[in-house]
């Protein structure tokens, strides 16, 4: 049994206990078996999206298209007409094009896996998941407006911070505006101060403002400052949370490109 069907049975859960105990230890210890078990992972999740869906489709319709030629004969008859009539497939050539085009189809996929491996980054998935955070008009006794409300439309994130620092007695709206305004800044661990203060503050007070907001922001300014475990951990509790605001926003592929980050960093 070679490495890719030990992957393929293990990830398919059909590889006998012992032999799957087995597998995760040489996975810990196997720098090149992991790399193989993640390129395997991302081309699966790539053909699971769609992504290579068009390709596998068009060389299916070229494999049933090219078939009869390869299995056509001259008909030996005294016409003289030399006409090429298509013969019945025989088993053994339909397995041997079905081996071809599957081995193709590995080549591409472990090809594809291996370029998403190598530009997989936490910078790249916090660009991917960000969303431009939109200040609701009503927010219960917090609603009304004030300056680093107003500085935060006018998307002036200097201004933001600066007030902050400026402000006495500030509110969880306050710390979450300025942790946002940080992202912005792309200082990734000043906005995980802000967001962890406000969650202080929400504990210590048994309030709950900007929670759900704050999973999710918390969660990119992990990824953007590298601390992808955290990142991870926060992205799963909103991924298994159906009811979450951002439950839309984190997906299984997220996660499992998180999964391969850890390896790689």
């Amino acid at each position: 049994m070679d490495q890719l069907e030990r992957i393929d049975l293990y990830l398919d859960k059909q590889l006998p206990a012992e032999q799957s105990i087995q597998f995760e230890e040489e996975l810990q210890h196997s720098t090149e078996l992991r790399e193989l078990m993640n390129r395997v992972l991302i081309a699966r999740q790539a053909v699971r999206s769609g992504a290579l869906r068009t390709d596998m489709r068009r060389w299916h319709r070229q494999f049933v298209a090219e078939l009869p030629d390869e299995e056509a004969e001259v008909d030996d008859d005294t016409s003289g007409t030399g006409r090429v009539i298509p013969m019945a497939a025989s088993p053994r050539r339909t397995t041997a094009w079905g081996m071809r085009i599957a081995a193709s189809l590995l080549l591409t996929l472990l090809a594809y896996g291996a370029y998403l491996y190598s530009e997989l980054s936490p910078a790249g998935l916090y660009k991917a998941k960000y969303v431009q955070y939109q200040l609701p008009t009503a927010r219960g006794p917090e609603a009304a407006f004030n300056r680093l409300d107003s500085l935060y439309l006018q998307k002036d994130y200097q201004g933001v911070i600066r007030q902050s620092g400026l402000q006495e007695g500030r509110s969880q709206r306050d710390f979450f505006l300025t942790g946002l305004a940080h992202l912005q800044m792309n200082q990734h661990d000043d906005a995980i101060r802000q967001f962890t203060a406000l969650r202080d503050r929400n504990a210590r007070q048994f309030k709950s403002y900007y929670e759900q907001e704050t999973d999710y922001y918390l969660a990119l300014a992990y990824l953007g400052a590298g601390r992808v475990d955290e990142a991870h951990a926060l992205f799963e509790v909103i991924h298994r949370s159906p009811r979450h605001l951002f439950h839309r926003n984190v997906k299984n592929s997220d996660l499992l490109m998180l999964k391969l980050l850890k390896y790689k960093l």
